[in-house]
């Protein structure tokens, strides 16, 4: 159950940085993050629902539709 917390926040998280990557490369890098945490939860899911437990909630939810990376300042 750990695990398939882990991999949701794991893509939720790429979800988010991959909005706002502006190199391609970066991009590319997170779009394959998600789509390898798919893949897990899909594994995970499978085993969770064999054995009669209830699966992770989604996370990726609450990610906004946003492009627009937030810059910091600190001074």
């Amino acid at each position: 159950m750990l695990n398939a917390f882990q991999n949701e926040i794991g893509r939720a998280t790429c979800v988010g940085f991959s909005q706002v990557a502006q190199e391609q490369e970066i991009r590319d890098y997170f779009l394959r993050g998600i789509h390898l945490t798919k893949h897990f939860l899909s594994s995970i899911h499978d085993v969770l629902v064999e054995s009669d437990i209830p699966n992770a909630m989604s996370w990726d939810q609450s990610v906004t539709g946003s492009t627009i990376p937030l810059h910091f300042r600190t001074s």
